[in-house]
C-alpha cells in the first residue's frame, strides 16, 4: 500500500498479485494511528491470477497526520490488514468541517488564531482562542442559522448551524 499527497487529497494505492475467495477490501483512516474508521468498501474480484491495482482518493484528509491502512475480507468473513502507511497533510488554508454542523466544527488551522462568530445580524457571539492543527468548536447552545467566523488573519468562514 502507498499513500501520498495530490491535489489536497490523499491518493491511497495497493495491488493484488493473486486473488482467491476475496470479497472486499475497506480502506480505514485514524488519525492517532490506534482507532480506525472505514472510510471506503471496495468490490474485490473473487478470484484472479492476475495483477490489479486499486486506488482511492480521500477527499477530506485531516490535517496533520493521517494514518491509512487496508482490509482485506474474505467470502467467509476472514479478513487481514495491510500494513499501515501515513502521511502528514498541512495547508497554508483555514479549514472549517462539517459545514452544516449540528453541535461541534472542527477548524484547521496553519497557525494560532482567534476567531469571533458573528450571527446573521453581525452582532458578536463569541470569541475563541484557538491553537495550530485542529480545533473542535462547541456550537451546541448556539440556534440554527448562518453564523460568520473571523479569524485573526482576515479569514471569513461561513457557517451554518442546523
Amino acid at each position: 500500500m502507498d499513500v501520498r499527497i495530490e491535489n489536497e487529497k490523499s491518493i491511497i494505492t495497493f495491488s493484488t498479485i493473486q486473488e482467491i475467495n476475496n470479497s472486499h477490501f475497506e480502506i480505514e483512516h485514524s488519525q492517532s494511528g490506534t482507532t480506525y474508521q472505514k472510510i471506503v468498501k471496495i468490490e474485490g474480484e473473487g478470484n484472479s491470477n492476475k495483477e490489479i491495482d486499486y486506488e482511492f482518493i480521500h477527499d477530506t484528509p485531516s490535517f496533520g497526520i493521517n494514518y491509512y491502512r487496508v482490509k482485506q475480507v474474505d467470502l467467509d468473513g476472514q479478513y487481514s490488514y495491510s500494513n499501515v502507511a501515513s502521511l502528514i497533510y498541512r495547508t497554508d488554508e483555514v479549514n472549517v468541517y462539517s459545514n452544516p454542523v449540528r453541535d461541534l466544527l472542527t477548524v484547521s488551522l496553519p497557525r494560532e488564531s482567534s476567531i469571533l462568530i458573528y450571527n446573521h445580524l453581525g452582532q458578536q457571539i463569541g470569541k475563541y482562542e484557538l491553537a495550530d492543527g485542529e480545533n473542535t468548536v462547541d456550537l451546541t447552545t448556539m440556534n440554527s442559522g448562518l453564523y460568520l467566523l473571523k479569524f485573526s488573519d482576515g479569514t471569513v468562514k461561513r457557517v451554518i448551524k442546523r
